[in-house]
């Protein structure tokens, strides 16, 4: 009744099922942007990487589940949420706006942490719209979250560390992802 009998993979992607290509690409293009912001955010910031504190139940963690996290993340809250409101509200900032805060009030940070999410969960949302799937967004939030966990395992952060400095660079490494992936799209016909 909610969403008049679509099959699942309806909320994957408008093209009839995942596009694994499409995934791996932007997959590819996200994890290096966003690795180049940390090992920046390491050298502004002077802090120190450490390789004695690894944990391996960390590493396996952000190799391997969060990467389902992050799908699951994805098809709740830009596939479900977002398309059964959209098959609703034919504005689709609407269901974009709502997603994002549904999406940001699942989560459990200080003002400036939410900000930051606030806006990844609207990113996202605008970037699943667009590509018509859900690919490009769960590549961008797999890739932001498997570095903030290696990130964690690795550099030792200084106590001059903000939650508001971490939002904004998420923000700008969003933008700047979707920027280049939908460049690259337009130049090569990534998505065709």
């Amino acid at each position: 009744m909610i969403v008049r009998d679509r099959p699942f993979s309806s909320y994957l992607s408008s093209h009839g099922g995942w596009k694994w290509g499409a995934f791996i690409k932007s997959f590819v293009v996200a994890f290096l942007i966003v690795l180049i912001f940390s090992a920046l955010d390491v050298l502004i910031n002077h802090q120190t990487v450490s390789f004695n504190n690894v944990k391996a139940f960390a590493l396996v963690l952000g190799v391997i589940v969060i990467p389902f996290q992050c799908f699951s993340e994805e098809l709740l809250f830009r596939g479900f949420v977002m398309q059964s409101l959209g098959s609703w509200i034919r504005i689709p900032v609407i269901p974009i706006v709502i997603q994002g805060a549904f999406f940001a009030y699942m989560h459990s940070y200080d003002i400036s942490g939410l900000v930051g999410v606030l806006a990844c969960g609207l990113i996202f949302g605008v970037v699943a719209w667009y590509f018509k799937g859900l690919e490009v967004s769960t590549a961008m939030h797999t890739s932001n979250n498997i570095i903030a966990n290696l990130s964690s395992v690795f550099i030792v952060s200084s106590a001059a560390d903000s939650m508001l400095w971490d939002s904004a660079t998420m923000i700008a490494q969003m933008i700047i992802i979707f920027a280049v992936i939908y460049w690259l799209d337009k130049k090569f016909g990534w998505f065709e």
